[in-house]
């Protein structure tokens, strides 16, 4: 079996079937910044996370940005689809080649990962408390595969209710590791943990 191991898309979807081709890849593990976006998410996004689209885009140099208002960073992110196709995919117009499980990152929409919750998306698994993956290979469990979202922030936020976030950040809660801990019933089984953030901020590719 071949896994490949991405991160941080931010938007790049069709970016992970030519990476599965590339490697010809059985599965993919995503360690968040995926791109949970679709076009509701214009009016939810704050005006940092916008401006941090266009920044790390290819088109930062095209644009002054140093007074821009939120309307004008919209028309922007817009105008070069920098919040990417993840709309197709909600919408069954896309889908991926092969299996893709991932958690989500500390940049996303927290309104689109809740939608993640009941919309069934061909070949995407979402990692967070309420799911563990068993991968088989040739009939026989090869590992199990869980995994926790977001930013690690010590201190009071750490304490609300999942799923945390607002204005396209996110963040891990207590609560969400304490479900998901309690769902291991055999806890001696081969296993992998994907995580997006770690105290010191380092993005952990599995």
């Amino acid at each position: 079996m071949r896994a490949l191991l991405v991160s941080d898309t931010h938007g790049k979807i069709e970016l992970i079937n030519q990476l599965i081709d590339n490697a010809h890849a059985d599965i993919v593990i995503h360690a968040g910044d995926f791109g949970f976006y679709d076009e509701s998410s214009y009016q939810y996004l704050s005006s940092r996370e916008l401006l941090l689209l266009i920044t790390h885009s290819p088109y930062r140099k095209e644009y002054s940005l140093d007074k821009a208002d939120k309307i004008t960073l919209i028309e922007i992110v817009k105008k070069h689809n920098l919040l990417g196709d993840f709309d197709d995919y909600l919408n069954h117009k896309k889908k991926f080649n092969k299996p893709v499980y991932a958690v989500y990152g500390n940049h996303e929409d927290v309104g689109v990962i809740k939608k993640l919750k009941s919309n069934s998306i061909h070949n995407f698994h979402l990692l967070d408390e309420d799911n563990i993956y068993s991968i088989n290979e040739n009939d026989e469990l090869a590992f199990r595969i869980f995994g926790m979202g977001g930013n690690f922030l010590v201190g009071q936020k750490m304490l609300n209710q999942p799923i945390a976030g607002s204005a396209g950040k996110v963040w891990a809660t207590l609560h969400q590791f304490g479900v998901l801990y309690k769902k291991f019933d055999d806890k001696t089984k081969p296993s992998i943990f994907v995580s997006h953030v770690l105290v010191r901020n380092h993005c952990s590719h599995v």
